[in-house]
């Protein structure tokens, strides 16, 4: 298995670019997946995670 190694971050987007391209995906998904359901861009959004078994973690130490 290949690992790609970021050595610099991209370049950012200008402030404002992201609730146009969050609509945007939201539309495409839309056309393919009619019940796709959306909240608003950038809220704090609260997860819940479940332990539901064991986990593999594959490290790369060179």
């Amino acid at each position: 298995m290949a690992v790609e190694r970021l050595t610099e971050l991209p370049p950012q987007l200008p402030a404002g670019t992201g609730p146009p391209l969050f609509e945007h995906l939201l539309a495409l998904a839309r056309e393919a997946h009619p019940t796709v359901q959306s909240g608003v861009f950038g809220a704090d959004m609260r997860a819940v995670r479940v332990n539901d078994g064991l986990v593999t973690v594959w490290l790369n130490v060179a």
